[in-house]
């Protein structure tokens, strides 16, 4: 069986977005053979506590994250976008704790709980940080053909992080062009000398919960699964995948990103 970490995981406290609860996702980890597993849920770091003592009771090394929501134009914009931080050492805790903090206080609104970059630059030390997948600035700047806008936003990121920032590639996600823009993430990784990590944005166990995370998001939008308008993410598998199965479906991806 091959080695492999999920990066980008998330539990029940991602609410109304993720089903996954923390036990059942350690167990599924273990079940795998895997060595460690990160927890990145949505915007705050409420089951931090629960997965490292359960990740640590099950010998699976804990790597405590988040998924964080930039304001670029600053907190009072609605405009955001998304990315993976995860926690080097105590000292990335610490900073993780802040940076969610600032979150859900100075930075909350309407559109939810943001940080701008000055923000985020403050309390970059000791964190890695991954350019996300869905909703990021990278993947929505290429999914609307702006290559030059996708350069600059990860340039901005590299250049906060330093060699901390990753760029992400995954097997699957919301976009329908996805093949395509996993080629452009690939060319943007060697224009701008960032290294790749495959990641398997996981959010429930099996791909029989996806109706279920359906219910989820439409009951989060205020609105019903008859509603052919609303979000929805039925079109992608989110389930937490085992090395094997990862490997297999990102066989055309760089063994390196898998390394990394």
């Amino acid at each position: 069986m091959p080695d492999f970490t999920h990066l980008h995981t998330y539990s029940h406290y991602s609410l109304l977005t993720a089903l996954s609860k923390i036990p059942d996702l350690v167990e599924e980890a273990k079940k795998n053979g895997m060595h460690s597993l990160a927890l990145t849920d949505a915007g705050n770091l409420y089951g931090a506590i629960e997965f490292y003592q359960a990740a640590k009771d099950a010998g699976i090394k804990p790597i405590l994250g988040m998924e964080t929501w930039i304001a670029p134009q600053g907190v009072t914009s609605p405009e955001t976008e998304h990315l993976i931080l995860l926690a080097k050492n105590n000292e990335g805790y610490q900073n993780l704790i802040r940076l969610s903090s600032f979150a859900q206080t100075e930075g909350y609104s309407t559109s939810g709980a943001r940080v701008d970059p000055d923000t985020l630059r403050e309390h970059s030390a000791y964190l890695f940080c991954l350019s996300g997948i869905n909703h990021s600035g990278v993947y929505e700047a290429l999914a609307h053909g702006d290559y030059e806008r996708a350069k600059s936003c990860a340039a901005a990121y590299a250049e906060i992080f330093g060699s901390n920032f990753f760029l992400e590639v995954a097997p699957s996600s919301l976009w329908d062009n996805h093949a395509t823009l996993t080629k452009h993430i690939q060319t943007l990784a060697e224009e701008l000398n960032l290294p790749l990590v495959v990641t398997g944005e996981s959010r429930y166990l099996s791909e029989d919960e996806a109706p279920s995370l359906d219910i989820l998001l439409a009951i989060k939008n205020k609105t019903t699964i008859h509603n052919p308008e609303r979000f929805s993410m039925a079109d992608a598998d989110f389930s937490f995948k085992s090395p094997t199965q990862m490997e297999e479906l990102g066989s055309d991806l760089p063994h390196s990103a898998f390394d990394n």
